[in-house]
């Protein structure tokens, strides 16, 4: 009876002092932002060592619009052309169909800082643009869609094999577990 006031008195303090540690806002630090800072000289150049005069052009122009998207969409194509892949992650069709897909969004964002500053008539040449070049980067993001639907069609394929044979393998493979679980299999290990 003791024991149960006791614990019960703790869980009161316990819900009240939730309730006041409730009312007052936690601070939660936020993660620092990787792409924040801006490009030193030497970033800069080392990033735009392999891009094209077209491709560099159109970075120029956001650039003099927007200097913090500038710095991202550069990290952001330099980490592209290096062509990191991790194991099963991605094949060369997906990492140049990345590519691409950045190259328009470049695009598409200088043009629509040139609409922001164009006369009246350039204008209408800048939206015609930007149409052909959005219905471009429409189809090749839809092309990324139908490729990761592949890649996950075939490893749910894999997942249903792999729950086939081992509902047919369940006796020996929970004999295995137990084996091992109890320590006795320690002498039918292949090495």
């Amino acid at each position: 009876m003791k024991t149960s006031k006791i614990f019960l008195m703790f869980l009161v303090a316990c819900v009240y002092a939730g309730n006041i540690y409730a009312q007052h806002e936690i601070e939660v630090p936020r993660a620092p932002d990787l792409f924040s800072h801006e490009l030193s000289k030497e970033e800069e150049e080392e990033y735009l060592k392999n891009v094209d005069d077209k491709l560099k052009q159109q970075l120029a122009e956001i650039k003099q619009q927007n200097k913090s998207k500038y710095n991202k969409l550069l990290r952001e194509l330099y980490f592209k052309q290096l062509n990191f892949s991790f194991p099963g992650s991605s094949t060369t069709e997906s990492r140049e169909l990345a590519k691409k897909i950045l190259e328009y969004e470049i695009y598409t964002t200088a043009l629509a800082g040139k609409y922001k500053s164009a006369n009246n008539t350039d204008k209408v040449k800048i939206k015609e643009d930007m149409s052909r070049h959005l219905s471009e980067l429409f189809d090749l993001k839809e092309k990324e869609r139908k490729l990761e639907v592949e890649k996950l069609e075939m490893k749910l394929q894999e997942l249903k094999k792999a729950i086939e044979v081992r509902s047919k393998n369940k006796s020996e493979i929970v004999q295995r577990r137990m084996q091992e679980l109890f320590g006795e299999g320690q002498y039918l290990d292949w090495e």
